[in-house]
């Protein structure tokens, strides 16, 4: 993972220091409870691009020469860092020194990109095709339950569960075959669901406040958006996808009622 995106996350952390450094030991802390906060960090974001043709009951515009070209041209990957924002709440039981509990939360997720694709046909050389998808996504999900071992002021802890993230894809097809060219253009907005793995520490300042450290790696599933590619007489359906993961790194702060 980038050493930008540790140095953003632990840039929030670093200015408790001092009241970590300042606060005096605490009888063993007890967990349990509800609780809520918000963090502030980094994410990676590892876009993985798709396009696949199929027929449509019509008369095929592609042919298989064209899908499987179509198919390894649209094939692709972009990676993009950003910064993040999180709320989270969330419910734990202590007993003895296991914890478990349960944690929702909702992010930023300004995540946005485009790819083109322009190459000349295998199948008809000198005539060639442009395909672009856009897509964003701008908040994420996520309900996890958390299972740790509590020593002293410390928690540290694994996670692991559910996440969701709404997509907006734009898709446009053309090429230069003729005078009336094959074109189509297609547009969505897929709600994802996703799994989401991580593992973090807190430390407790007092009986109602700590800090932690939050590592989250999240995988959704594919989101799609499917046009028709007309041409006259002749019809293909062309499909983009787009698959995303995260590497997310925050520093939060939290309050225990």
């Amino acid at each position: 993972m980038r050493p930008q995106l540790f140095s953003i996350a632990l840039l929030p952390l670093s200015l408790l220091v001092p009241g970590l450094a300042q606060a005096q030991t605490l009888p063993a802390m007890d967990w349990s409870g509800a609780y809520l906060g918000a963090g502030l960090g980094g994410v990676v974001d590892i876009a993985n691009t798709s396009g696949q043709g199929s027929d449509n009951g019509q008369p095929a515009y592609f042919n298989a020469t064209d899908l499987a070209q179509l198919r390894s041209a649209l094939a692709a990957q972009n990676s993009t860092t950003r910064l993040a924002g999180q709320v989270f709440a969330g419910f734990g039981q202590q007993t003895g020194q296991l914890y478990y509990g349960l944690e929702a939360s909702m992010g930023t997720a300004s995540l946005e990109g485009s790819r083109t694709t322009s190459q000349d046909y295998d199948s008809l050389p000198g005539t060639s095709f442009t395909n672009t998808l856009a897509y964003s996504a701008h908040w994420q999900a996520a309900l996890r339950a958390r299972l740790g071992i509590a020593r002293d002021n410390w928690l540290a802890y694994v996670s692991g569960g559910l996440a969701a993230t709404q997509f907006h894809l734009d898709a446009t097809f053309s090429d230069t075959n003729g005078a009336t060219p094959g074109r189509g253009s297609s547009s969505s907005d897929p709600l994802v669901l996703g799994v989401t793995l991580g593992l973090g520490a807190e430390y407790a300042l007092d009986e109602h406040w700590s800090v932690r450290a939050d590592y989250a790696f999240t995988h959704f599933g594919e989101a799609s958006t499917t046009m028709a590619i007309v041409y006259p007489g002749f019809s293909s359906d062309l499909r983009n996808g787009v698959q995303l993961s995260s590497h997310t790194v925050t520093a939060g702060l939290s309050y225990r009622f």
